[in-house]
């Protein structure tokens, strides 16, 4: 697999339409987020992103934090209910 980065924050700017429009036409894509007190997370998608008001998705996406250390904890879809 080849790895692209689509977007960081810093070479892109502070753009929600330039995140969206940077993730069209990629299937699988990996976000991953470094917040100010440098906590880590995000998620995986295996389909290609689709912005409008519902819920989308397969059990393959995930979303995962690497908190303050080097464990990686995950958190996959329940299937309780339709959201996640």
């Amino acid at each position: 697999m080849k790895w692209t980065l689509l977007y960081r924050l810093s070479d892109h700017g502070v753009s929600m339409n330039t995140f969206t429009n940077k993730l069209q036409g990629f299937e699988t894509t990996l976000i991953i987020i470094q917040d100010s007190k440098r906590y880590k997370f995000g998620g995986f998608c295996t389909e290609e992103w689709v912005f409008n008001s519902g819920f989308y998705g397969t059990g393959e996406n995930f979303v995962f934090t690497f908190g303050k250390g080097d464990k990686c904890e995950m958190w996959d879809a329940s299937g309780d209910n339709s959201m996640y």
